[in-house]
């Protein structure tokens, strides 16, 4: 038998994620946290049977097994100080998706991010 994993999609916006891996992995606590209380409204709107929670990372109570981010740190003025925090609350792993050395002219693309940047402020003994 699987274990159950707590996860949490980080910057959920509406929920599409969230959603993909309730449907995926169903043994699991799945949740999305996201900032925008707009996108968290449609999120549940869409997603009914989904757990969404308009918060800061910083205000979340628990840790988690798993966090996942897909292209938020792109966009954060401190992506270091964000990065840090999903260190903290994670109890296993941490996925991070961003734009790769991204050239794309994305005028909401505040950050360019490349091997160093994770070097850089990955805590030690992480890899």
């Amino acid at each position: 038998m699987r274990e159950q994993l707590k996860i949490c999609d980080v910057g959920c916006a509406e929920g599409e994620g969230v959603y993909l891996m309730t449907c995926k992995f169903p043994r699991n606590k799945i949740f999305g946290i996201d900032l925008s209380e707009y996108a968290v409204k449609n999120a549940v709107k869409k997603y009914p049977m989904c757990c969404f929670i308009c918060s800061d990372l910083d205000e979340m109570k628990e840790s988690c097994d798993v966090l996942f981010s897909s292209n938020v740190l792109e966009h954060l003025v401190e992506p270091e100080r964000v990065l840090q925090k999903l260190y903290e609350k994670s109890n296993r792993y941490i996925i991070i998706m961003v734009p790769f050395k991204d050239d794309s002219g994305e005028i909401s693309h505040i950050n360019k991010f490349g091997r160093e940047f994770f070097y850089e402020n990955c805590p030690r003994g992480v890899k």
